[in-house]
């Protein structure tokens, strides 16, 4: 269904166009510049506030976790996405719980890392700790179906630095402490940075679809996921279009449509 055949306002935005975050204050000139792109993507980003089966301030927390992920870092839709999740009933607590999923994305410098060091450099292990090492997979066993598909990357981890290993799991364990975010919802931020275009960790993605459908997630739920990080690709034309226009008109080159509005 294309995007002026919906009556009313679209539930994906309460705002006029010009404030849309993918686009920021770019949308009008994109509009004038190519309007069957721009009808093209509000269809995509759109589709998942139509009928999709998450609650609206979960969507907001999956864009918080785009936008704000260190593979991202956009600043203009993570305050714009911030702003809509506390519009719609988010606790100050509930966002900061959502950064702090974020930035467990670290971790996926050492679960990467550490298995290829281990397989070139041909390391077998701290045999100083062997004790320490068994205490801590033993504790790690119990949630063993939680990490089964980086359990080989942990446990090399583990075994080669067991005291660094205690830090990395000390930080991605915080969150978890106050219980601020159902652990379902805490699986989707997951989900969300693990596929985010700029990310695309299969691994971890793996790890966490499973634990969402452990969780009791429906695959319709995981796939809204999938469609919200699908829109930011949009942020190639919010990052390039302003320097087109600026490049552009220095050289004379705007088409008449945006000449005349500048």
């Amino acid at each position: 269904m294309g995007t002026h055949d919906k009556q009313g306002e679209s539930r994906f935005q309460e705002y006029d166009l010009e404030n849309r975050a993918y686009l920021g204050n770019h949308l009008t000139e994109l509009q004038e510049a190519d309007p069957e792109f721009l009808e093209a993507y509000l269809d995509l980003a759109e589709h998942p506030w139509e009928d999709g089966p998450l609650d609206p301030k979960v969507k907001e927390f999956v864009n918080v976790a785009l936008s704000s992920a260190t593979t991202a870092l956009d600043t203009t839709s993570t305050r714009e996405h911030i702003g809509r999740a506390l519009d719609r009933g988010a606790t100050f607590e509930e966002v900061l719980e959502v950064l702090e999923l974020t930035s467990i994305l670290g971790m996926h410098s050492a679960t990467t890392g550490y298995p290829i060091l281990a397989e070139e450099a041909e390391l077998d292990g701290d045999d100083a700790k062997t004790e320490e090492i068994e205490q801590i997979l033993a504790e790690l066993e119990k949630n063993k179906e939680f990490f089964s598909a980086v359990w080989d990357d942990i446990v090399t981890i583990v075994e080669n630095e067991p005291d660094y290993w205690r830090y990395l799991y000390g930080f991605l364990r915080h969150p978890y402490h106050d219980q601020i975010l159902d652990p379902k919802v805490m699986e989707f931020i997951y989900i969300g940075i693990d596929v985010g275009t700029s990310h695309l960790y299969t691994s971890g993605l793996r790890v966490h679809i499973r634990n969402a459908l452990l969780l009791g997630a429906t695959p319709e739920e995981i796939m809204e996921v999938f469609q919200l990080a699908s829109a930011t690709g949009i942020q190639s034309v919010a990052e390039g279009m302003p320097l087109l226009l600026e490049e552009a008109e220095k050289r004379d080159a705007l088409p008449d449509s945006l000449a005349d509005a500048n």
